[in-house]
């Protein structure tokens, strides 16, 4: 049985503690996660992420995947994903008109506390061509 991890505005974690930007993917089988972290994070980069416009890709550069994302003004960031760290996560299909959340964790990598936070739909093809790839 899985377990859901539970956030809350203000967490902090030594995990997200890093000297610069941090980006890192994780998923779990319930929802994709991507944790975004700036030192000494500001207003506005924190309501850009929640607010602004999202673009998603993948691709494959020797033999890893990268998930690629663009949000609001920010340009593309990009993070390995490496599913074989997660045996137990399952990859499923979706139906059409369906496809993966991505929860989006808002850190000041300075201190390690969580800022905000964002859930996201990632598109039907997106989500199943990722999904296969990690298969």
């Amino acid at each position: 049985m899985l377990n859901a991890e539970h956030f809350k505005i203000g967490d902090k974690r030594p995990e997200w503690v890093y000297p610069g930007s941090l980006i890192r993917s994780d998923y779990n089988s319930l929802t994709w996660m991507l944790t975004i972290g700036f030192p000494d994070i500001t207003e506005q980069e924190i309501e850009e992420l929640q607010s602004g416009s999202v673009s998603f890709a993948f691709t494959v550069i020797n033999n890893t995947i990268f998930l690629l994302f663009k949000f609001g003004r920010f340009e593309w960031m990009d993070t390995p994903y490496e599913p074989r760290l997660n045996p137990e996560s399952t990859y499923v299909s979706f139906p059409e008109g369906t496809g993966a959340a991505l929860t989006l964790l808002i850190v000041d990598s300075a201190n390690g506390e969580l800022k905000g936070m964002r859930t996201l739909g990632m598109g039907n093809a997106l989500s199943n061509n990722l999904h296969e790839l990690c298969r």
